[in-house]
């Protein structure tokens, strides 16, 4: 306690707030206790969980690690869904389509140019697309847009 008697009572408030708050920083990006901050951010919800069965995990944009996928869940660009083994989830895009993540695959939605894109790390899907809408498919880099 000799070091802290150096200090002045102001000097040490000071210290002890700058403390609290690197600790309050340091456990909010670690343990993502602000998941969903991503909303704060204004994004636009691009599609929502309407079913999910078994494995269905949700990777936020914002989040350092994946959360157990809900129904009504938000999606927006730059999330990713992985479906386990036995596994699937249903989503309905703002638009009114559906696309189905079929088990054990991993999706990522992104937007290019404004057209929607949905990056297939590994796995399938099933997608209903309108008449005149464009949605593009990325498979090992390659890109394949699907026109209706």
């Amino acid at each position: 306690m000799v070091i802290l008697n150096k200090f002045s009572k102001t000097d040490l408030k000071i210290m002890s707030f700058a403390a609290l708050i690197f600790l309050i920083v340091f456990f909010s990006l670690v343990f993502d206790f602000f998941p969903n901050f991503q909303n704060k951010l204004n994004q636009s919800i691009i599609a929502r969980t309407i079913n999910l069965s078994n494995d269905v995990r949700f990777k936020s944009k914002m989040q350092f690690d994946w959360q157990t996928a809900s129904v009504k869940q938000d999606v927006h660009f730059g999330d990713q869904i992985f479906s386990g083994q036995n596994s699937k989830v249903r989503l309905e895009m703002s638009d009114g389509q559906h696309i189905e993540i079929l088990e054990n695959s991993l999706i990522k939605f992104e937007i290019k140019k404004g057209v929607k894109n949905f990056k297939i790390a590994f796995g399938n899907i099933k997608a209903q697309v309108k008449k005149g809408d464009v949605i593009e498919i990325s498979v090992c880099g390659q890109n394949q847009k699907i026109i209706s």
